[in-house]
């Protein structure tokens, strides 16, 4: 397996939503180390999943011609061979997440909203000096009842053993909604319901929820002590 690579010590605070959603609701000693391996991250010379994420991005946002992008992918990382193991390894997991992804195919409803894929380098939220990089890999696109735009978006993860926490997984939605408010264009509502996250293994759907208020008061306590805790770990 090739060896991660060191990152030296990130000066400001920050923290990708996926990893904010399991601070959330993680236990002290675990909240430590989610500081410890964001303030000094490393990283593989290939990213796991990002061959199915690369994937599936493509499928939703072909619409009625996404089933037809998976197969393709799926067959183009069957038909490679060799590497190193981590690369086998990774072929291994993009394949059984693109099977995951297909298995549950039928019940991904988006509302009407359409797909399209998502900035690849969008502004950090900024929370109490921390940046949140939420990255959604889609944004969905509709209209309300009197014809203003609409946007939400999705923000996929990917985790064969690990289930995402359903409160975990709301923190996330929560934090993406809060993104898109900062993003949207003039004129552009965000529609909280259309602010969800995929969990691609199970293919759960978390949507934002409703207590926005409550959310976003944990998220900047959370936030504040990251920031506290930032140049002591």
């Amino acid at each position: 397996m090739t060896a991660p690579l060191p990152f030296p010590p990130r000066a400001t605070p920050r923290i990708s939503v996926a990893q904010l959603g399991l601070y959330m609701v993680a236990r002290a000693g675990r909240r430590e180390t989610i500081i410890k391996q964001q303030r000094r991250p490393k990283t593989f010379r290939t990213n796991r999943y990002e061959d199915a994420s690369r994937a599936l991005r493509r499928a939703l946002a072909a619409g009625t011609d996404g089933l037809r992008v998976l197969a393709g992918e799926r067959a183009r990382l069957a038909a490679q061979a060799g590497g190193t193991e981590h690369e086998i390894q990774n072929r291994t997991l993009c394949i059984a997440a693109l099977d995951a992804i297909v298995a549950v195919w039928g019940s991904l409803d988006f509302g009407g909203f359409l797909p399209a894929l998502g900035h690849p380098s969008p502004p950090k939220l900024r929370i109490q000096e921390v940046g949140i990089s939420v990255r959604p890999e889609l944004t969905l696109h509709g209209r309300d009842d009197q014809g203003h735009p609409l946007i939400g978006a999705i923000k996929l993860r990917f985790s064969k053993i690990e289930p995402l926490p359903p409160d975990a997984a709301k923190y996330i939605a929560a934090a993406v909604e809060w993104h898109l408010e900062h993003v949207a264009g003039v004129g552009v509502n965000v529609s909280p319901v259309h602010c969800v996250v995929l969990d691609v293994f199970t293919g759960a759907i978390t949507r934002a929820p409703h207590a926005k208020a409550r959310r976003r008061a944990d998220i900047a306590a959370a936030c504040r002590e990251i920031a506290l805790g930032w140049d002591g770990l």
